[in-house]
């Protein structure tokens, strides 16, 4: 600011400037003398954490990056503490965007929460922020089968679910089955498997699929989509044209086949022992 020579001014100050500087007064645009003002940690910041493969697996890497964000303008300096519950897994020097990362691999299995910790500096005060990151002992991938396929309209037929695991372990938890969209029934698993057991009342073809629901050691899959042909129920019955019949003389055998789903085609064989038709 300015003033003009043999005038009297009072210089007050109301609050401290919000950075630490010099700040100059000057008489008709001479610099005269000057107000220096130092300030400590007057503004606040906040700080974000991200990591990077979340969830991810026993032994995986895993990049956190904390990200300090200062009210007021300007770029924060010093260093971020990471740590997960009371163990200090590192700290890392805040670059020139305000981020600091640190890379580790030895996460125990399950669920961790880690902590960014940013100690401030002579401008800016410190802050923090936790990140949930669970890490699986392992893999799996989920095997479905069917009891019967195909199988008639109102026959009972079990699907089946394998949980494979990598490293080999007990995947408890659930497995969700599915016809298309619709939900048949959730499992509990036992002995790394679940089954269900259903019947249909219509032929045709229905896509089933199961959902492994995973725990936390091992993460969920997805089976592959199993094709169940269901095909109406039939009743076949034979008549003789002659019985008994005369050595030589000719027999006609009628085959019919049956069916409240419609009308059956195909073939039809008959075994009379010695011959085949």
């Amino acid at each position: 600011f300015n003033v003009t020579k043999d005038v009297q001014y009072e210089v007050v100050v109301y609050e401290v400037p919000p950075l630490a500087g010099t700040y100059p007064l000057s008489v008709d645009g001479a610099l005269y003398f000057s107000l220096k003002f130092t300030t400590t940690g007057v503004s606040t910041t906040t700080t974000k954490l991200g990591a990077s493969p979340n969830p991810s697996f026993s032994g995986q890497g895993v990049v956190f990056t904390a990200t300090v964000t200062p009210k007021l303008p300007g770029v924060p300096t010093g260093t971020v503490t990471f740590s997960e519950g009371g163990t200090n897994l590192g700290a890392s020097s805040l670059n020139g965007s305000g981020q600091a990362t640190l890379f580790t691999s030895a996460l125990a299995t399950g669920k961790n929460v880690i902590t960014a910790t940013y100690g401030g500096d002579s401008t800016y005060l410190g802050s923090s922020a936790s990140e949930k990151q669970v890490v699986y002992a392992g893999g799996t991938t989920l095997d479905l089968t069917s009891s019967a396929n195909p199988i008639a309209t109102g026959q009972p037929v079990t699907f089946t679910a394998t949980i494979n695991t990598q490293p080999s372990g007990n995947a408890t938890g659930t497995v969700k089955f599915k016809n298309g969209t619709t939900i048949l029934g959730t499992v509990a698993v036992s002995g790394n498997s679940a089954s269900l057991t259903t019947t249909y009342g219509n032929a045709g073809t229905y896509f089933i699929t199961a959902t492994y629901s995973g725990n936390s050691f091992y993460e969920p899959s997805v089976s592959y989509i199993l094709g169940q042909v269901v095909q109406a129920a039939t009743t076949t019955t034979i008549a003789s044209s002659q019985n008994p019949s005369q050595n030589g003389s000719p027999v006609i055998f009628t085959v019919t086949v049956a069916s409240t789903g419609g009308t059956p085609t195909g073939t039809v064989q008959i075994n009379i022992p010695g011959y085949y038709y």
